[in-house]
């Protein structure tokens, strides 16, 4: 009988091409749960690409099986996105991605949170982040995110 937990059994990889159409309907599937001021319709499957391109994409592997990614912008020490699957989430693996990504880039690190997505944005806060600063709309707001130090698993 396998003990380790799911974090402990989750690996973090880079991207192999084989994965990518998995990460598009993660990407799809997560957003369309929890962007819930947005209408599903507006999300689309062929956004993966558009919002990763040219970005390191790690990704979350547990037993074989995709189940989450991030992805960074290095030249700014930018976490773009960070995506569990629904049905994987609050096991541990947001947090070894972001911990992973940390090891990819410098500090201060950086990343927007929709300020609709307060999940997210506790998420982030549990984990050393902090609110620098707000830009955008009311209704199309977003919080920049900084942190000082490394992320831990």
């Amino acid at each position: 009988m396998d003990t380790r937990t799911n974090a402990e059994r989750c690996r973090v990889r880079l991207l192999e091409e084989a994965d990518r159409h998995t990460l598009r309907l993660i990407f799809l599937t997560t957003r369309r749960s929890a962007f819930r001021w947005m209408s599903p319709d507006e999300l689309k499957i062929s956004e993966f690409d558009t919002a990763t391109a040219d970005e390191l994409v790690l990704v979350a592997d547990t037993d074989g099986q995709v189940v989450g990614f991030v992805s960074i912008w290095q030249p700014e020490d930018f976490i773009h996105n960070l995506f569990v699957s629904p049905e994987w989430q609050n096991r541990g693996i947001g947090t070894q991605l972001l911990s992973a990504a940390g090891t990819h880039i410098g500090r201060p690190a950086h990343l927007k949170c929709s300020i609709h997505n307060e999940r997210a944005r506790a998420f982030y806060e549990a984990r050393g982040w902090t609110v620098a600063s707000r830009g955008g709309s009311r209704a199309n707001g977003y919080l920049n995110m900084e942190c000082a130090r490394p992320a831990t698993a």
